[in-house]
């Protein structure tokens, strides 16, 4: 409308003829009232008409939406975002795998418990996340064994037979493992599994590499269980 109303004004001061300049006149009239509305309301965004156009507004956008990339690139990396235990630094690798098995069976000697089934969870953790993918099958099974041996410390039995069962599916015979699934299905009342377990230990262990261990555990299961039997026969089950 401005540049409506300067072309306007252009024609009326070179129209010879003041006869002609009526349309001209009445036209300016009308850009003029036009032009009076606009400046009087302001549009809903705050910005008059033929104004610049807020373009920090633009750019202000823009940064959020580029701020709003960076965490989901970030997501996509498992140690920022999934690490369950970020204050233990271990190396992505084999060795680092190795060393963190060490300490972890150092604390549980000194009586650290608790922390050492968080190096363990640890390594496995890095493992199962594909951050360290050189680690046979074997070595997962001594980890997880190893982890169940200190949830049996704490008395946590059915962690300690999940991780046996871990175990025992990367290595069939991890007779350790099956040895303290058996202490860990004893713990909690599940004598057949306790003694089925005890029982194959027996039968694949040479004597002498800790047969005795297994050999008292099963006299613990078989007296617990006439007892059950005995209690199934009264109730009648």
């Amino acid at each position: 409308l401005e540049a409506a109303k300067g072309d306007i004004e252009q024609v009326l001061q070179e129209l010879p003829d003041p006869s002609s300049t009526r349309e001209a006149v009445e036209l300016k009239t009308k850009i003029t009232e036009a032009l009076a509305k606009q400046h009087a309301l302001p549009s809903p965004n705050g910005v008059h008409p033929g104004s610049d156009p807020p373009t920090w507004r633009r750019m202000e956008i823009v940064e959020v939406e580029d701020s709003d990339e960076e965490p989901s690139a970030k997501s996509s990396l498992p140690m920022t975002c999934n690490d369950p235990f970020p204050e233990i630094q271990l190396e992505s690798s084999l060795s680092g795998i190795e060393s963190a098995n060490t300490h972890a069976n150092v604390l549980v000697r000194e009586g650290s418990v608790e922390e050492c089934v968080k190096w363990f969870s640890k390594a496995i953790w890095l493992i199962d996340s594909r951050n360290v993918q050189d680690v046979g099958d074997d070595f997962r099974s001594i980890l997880h064994s190893n982890r169940a041996f200190a949830q049996l410390q704490l008395q946590d039995w059915a962690a300690a037979e999940d991780d046996c069962s871990k175990a025992l599916v990367f290595d069939p015979d991890n007779w350790k493992a099956l040895e303290r699934r058996a202490v860990a299905r004893y713990q909690f009342g599940n004598l057949d599994g306790a003694h089925a377990d005890v029982i194959q230990v027996l039968r694949n262990l040479p004597r002498g590499e800790g047969s005795q261990e297994a050999i008292d555990l099963k006299a613990k299961i078989e007296d617990r269980m006439p007892l059950r039997q005995d209690n199934v026969a009264t109730n009648g089950e």
